[in-house]
């Protein structure tokens, strides 16, 4: 296997609306998320990136700055989190109060489903889909990526050639790494919820 890159992945410190849907609400770090941010800063100063793509929402943006990372970076719009609609800021059980019939059909077919007033899954999809092809075929071989726990997810299962069927199965924590060695072949998962 030829050696191509290696991937970081970390996402964004815990938000204000920690237990809520929150995809394209642009909203901010707790103090938890701080914590968890600056502690994760600390133990990866001494890593060198080539490029660092970072989601453009606000809870990203935050992390990447208390990260005191020095490297290149850019904003990459892909890189958002799905658009949860008409869902966006509401508990499980006040969804399943008001819309008990769109989330029975979430579960029965998720691949074809569209957040009520918001963005379908497999456009979310084709969009993640096309940023990691965009990053597997830079010329960077040290990449950070600063972005959401569903975008995660969705690179993880593209990266290591994983159905996304299976996305649920990567729990991804707030403010914690994780990394992905990618060959020719495909990527092998080296650390997962690094927290520093």
């Amino acid at each position: 296997m030829k050696y191509a890159k290696d991937i970081h992945f970390i996402r964004h410190g815990r938000t204000t609306m920690n237990g809520r849907y929150v995809g394209s609400l642009d909203i901010g770090l707790s103090s938890t998320g701080t914590e968890q941010v600056e502690r994760l800063g600390k133990s990866i100063e001494k890593i060198s990136f080539d490029h660092i793509y970072c989601s453009p929402m606000l809870r990203c943006r935050q992390t990447l700055d208390l990260l005191l990372l020095n490297d290149t970076y850019e904003y990459l719009n892909q890189l958002k989190e799905i658009d949860f609609g008409h869902w966006e800021g509401k508990s499980f059980d006040e969804i399943v109060k008001t819309g008990k019939e769109q989330v029975d059909r979430w579960v029965q077919e998720p691949d074809l489903f569209c957040f009520p007033g918001g963005e379908s899954v497999v456009d979310f999809q084709d969009r993640i889909f096309n940023a990691g092809r965009q990053i597997a075929q830079n010329r960077h071989q040290k990449v950070l990526i600063v972005a959401h726990g569903g975008v995660i997810r969705y690179l993880l299962c593209y990266f290591l050639n994983l159905s996304v069927k299976n996305y649920l199965v990567f729990d991804v924590q707030p403010g914690k790494m994780c990394c992905v060695k990618l060959y020719s072949e495909g990527g092998v998962l080296t650390k997962f919820n690094f927290a520093g």
